[in-house]
């Protein structure tokens, strides 16, 4: 939403969110899912109310976007989780072998773009992307072929 910031819910009622916030941001929160979005015009009272919950908050749900995607991608191939999939790295079965070691590279590389990604919304350097904007930004998966 142009002009707006989120806050993240992550299993927060959104009550007790608000609650935290001075009533004249309150006034202007729009809430969608587990997010509530506020006035860019908004973002020092918001910081002012619990500056680290809020960024721990964010981080938390970045952190969640990442493994899902990380998750649902291998599943993909019919593995249970990433963490499962890379554990065939030196499976006797090469195709097997093959999409482990890809998996592996490609969780490491998807780590460290979506970690730099929240540590620039963190450091205020970019506002909090939508889950679609980071998975957008993340490196796609080549699988071996």
């Amino acid at each position: 939403m142009d002009g707006y910031r989120s806050i993240i819910a992550d299993g927060e009622p959104i009550s007790a969110i608000a609650a935290q916030l001075p009533a004249e941001v309150v006034a202007r929160l729009i809430c969608e899912e587990d997010r509530l979005y506020y006035p860019e015009a908004d973002a020092a009272l918001v910081e002012a109310a619990d500056p680290s919950d809020q960024r721990a908050r964010q981080m938390r749900w970045g952190a969640d976007v990442i493994q899902r995607h990380l998750d649902a991608t291998a599943q993909t191939r019919s593995y249970d989780s990433i963490h499962t999939a890379v554990g065939y790295r030196d499976d006797p079965n090469p195709a097997f072998a093959a999409e482990a070691a890809a998996l592996f590279a490609w969780r490491s590389a998807v780590w460290t773009e979506g970690l730099a990604i929240m540590a620039a919304v963190a450091a205020g350097e970019r506002a909090l992307p939508s889950e679609a904007e980071i998975i957008a930004e993340l490196p796609p998966m080549i699988w071996p072929g």
